[in-house]
C-alpha cells in the first residue's frame, strides 16, 4: 500500500508537469498569434494595396546574379525591416530584424539556401524575451527581395510553410538594396 505522502506527491508531481506542458502549448500558440499579428498589422488594407506573385509563375527577368550581399530594407508606413544578407556560393545567412512601430518587433539571425531565384532559410529570432525559429523565403526580383506569405504549421518553437510551393510573394513592399549602417 502506498502512505498518503506519497500518493500526495504523484499527485502533485503529474500535476506540475501537465502545468509545464500546457504553459509550454500556450507559449508556443502565442508566439504563432503574435507573429500572425504582427504581420497583420503591417498593412491593414492588405486587398487593395498589395498585389503578389504566386511562386509557380516564371518570369525570365527575375536572376539570382543580380543578387549581392550587403543591406536590404523594407518600409511599410512607420513600420520597417532590415536584413543584412551574406553570400557565400548556395549558402545565404545574415541578421533580420522586423521593427514594428509602437509594437514588439523581432531581431535575430537566419541561414539558408539560394536556389535559382529564392532564398529559403530558417529565421532564429527573439521577440518579448522567447526564441523562435520560423521559415522565411524571400523571390529575388533584380535588386530587391520579396518576401513570402502563405499559411504556417508550428511545431514546438519552429512554424514553417505549411505549402511553401504556393507561397505570395509581396511586391509593393520589396526588400530594397540600401547602403549599411
Amino acid at each position: 500500500m502506498y502512505s498518503c505522502t506519497y500518493i500526495q506527491y504523484y499527485k502533485f508531481h503529474h500535476f506540475g508537469t501537465f502545468i509545464h506542458i500546457l504553459k509550454q502549448i500556450i507559449k508556443m500558440k502565442t508566439i504563432a498569434l503574435y507573429s500572425l499579428l504582427f504581420f497583420a498589422s503591417c498593412n491593414t488594407n492588405k486587398e487593395k494595396e498589395v498585389s503578389t506573385v504566386n511562386t509557380n509563375e516564371s518570369n525570365p527577368e527575375t536572376k539570382s546574379d543580380k543578387l549581392s550581399p550587403g543591406c536590404y530594407e523594407m518600409r511599410i508606413g512607420k513600420d520597417s525591416a532590415i536584413m543584412n544578407l551574406s553570400i557565400n556560393g548556395n549558402n545565404v545567412s545574415g541578421k533580420l530584424d522586423y521593427k514594428a512601430f509602437e509594437k514588439d518587433g523581432n531581431k535575430g539571425k537566419f541561414s539558408g539556401m539560394l536556389d535559382s531565384n529564392k532564398i529559403t532559410a530558417w529565421y532564429t529570432f527573439e521577440s518579448e524575451g522567447i526564441v523562435s525559429v520560423r521559415q522565411v523565403v524571400f523571390k529575388i526580383n533584380g535588386e530587391t527581395l520579396l518576401e513570402g506569405y502563405g499559411d504556417f504549421e508550428v511545431t514546438g518553437d519552429t512554424a514553417y510553410f505549411k505549402y511553401p510551393h504556393t507561397l505570395n510573394f509581396e511586391t509593393n513592399h520589396p526588400f530594397n538594396k540600401v547602403n549599411c549602417k
